[in-house]
């Protein structure tokens, strides 16, 4: 298997997460995934980096120390503060998974789900 096909199907178990948390693609660039849960209106950004990482919306999670929020221009539904420039930019709290198996775990825990 070549490494785009490996990359491009890492990337559909990945999506596959989401979905089976009842989460709907609501947006896609070339470097991030934005998905919303249905029912809730959670929105979770997927970064596409060597390193597969979610933002949570810092509306959506508790705001600890232990949380650094990550600046990024994709995460256009998210609140917004001044980092190291002049202009506010949207942020989140990452978290970052080493198989798609542990995001989905963490999805199925630590994510409300939607009343039926």
């Amino acid at each position: 298997m070549d490494r785009v096909e490996g990359k491009a199907g890492v990337m559909r178990e990945y999506r596959q997460a989401f979905f089976k948390q009842d989460f709907v693609m609501s947006y896609e660039t070339t470097k991030s995934m934005e998905f919303e849960q249905r029912g809730t209106g959670e929105v979770i950004h997927m970064l596409m980096n060597k390193e597969i990482t979610i933002v949570r919306d810092p509306d959506r999670v508790e705001d600890t120390e232990s949380w650094r929020p990550v600046h990024n221009t994709s995460l256009r539904r998210f609140r917004k503060k001044t980092n190291q420039g002049q202009t506010p930019t949207s942020y989140g709290y990452p978290v970052t998974f080493n198989s798609a198996e542990e995001l989905s775990t963490y999805l199925q825990k630590q994510i409300q789900q939607p009343e039926r």
